[in-house]
């Protein structure tokens, strides 16, 4: 929810017409949110693998490149005619965590031409590595949670054999002192 929030501010205050937030798993690409200024919010609840090939190309370079792309004029740019967007605009930020690309923002602006400057990249980039940090954060919280619930299972279960286990042995005990006292009555 807090990944949703932070992408629909960035959408109205970096002038973009809609906004993605992609998440990076060597070699593949999946978007988590995607925001247009037209309507609100569109969660993808489950990680759904971009398939949009144009995206797919600008992020196999961002990835390349390793800093950001900005694309003033998409269709007068030379070295973009092969891209098949309605944008005119494109802003493509590879978010990095560690040392390493964890996330792409991508923006587009389908409106405006040069919408993205170079002075807002770094407030973008301070605002895009705070939302890998929550996606990360997220992740590991997760993780331990069903590592826990793991545990507390196993746990549960041992919990019920030893029980068990007491059980037999205090009727094997209640057997050992029925039989020594017919041993000794006898």
């Amino acid at each position: 929810q807090i990944l949703q929030q932070m992408l629909q501010s960035i959408l109205k205050q970096a002038n973009a017409t809609s906004a993605y937030f992609i998440r990076y798993a060597q070699p593949k690409f999946y978007v988590l949110a995607n925001v247009t200024s037209s309507d609100h919010l569109t969660p993808f609840s489950v990680r759904s693998e971009l398939t949009e090939p144009s995206m797919k190309i600008l992020l196999d370079y961002v990835v390349q490149l390793d800093e950001p792309l900005v694309i003033g004029n998409l269709e007068k740019d030379l070295a973009y005619t092969h891209i098949q967007r309605p944008a005119k605009s494109i802003l493509c930020m590879p978010i990095k965590y560690k040392g390493k690309i964890q996330a792409f923002l991508y923006l587009e602006n389908h409106v405006l031409l040069n919408a993205f400057s170079n002075v807002q990249l770094e407030l973008l980039r301070l605002i895009s590595t705070q939302m890998a940090v929550t996606l990360e954060n997220t992740e590991i919280y997760n993780e331990l949670e069903n590592r826990v619930k793991e545990r507390t299972t196993s746990l549960d279960q041992m919990n019920v054999s030893l029980k068990d286990a007491n059980e037999r042995l205090a009727i094997n005990e209640q057997e050992r002192k029925k039989l020594l006292q017919s041993i000794s009555h006898e």
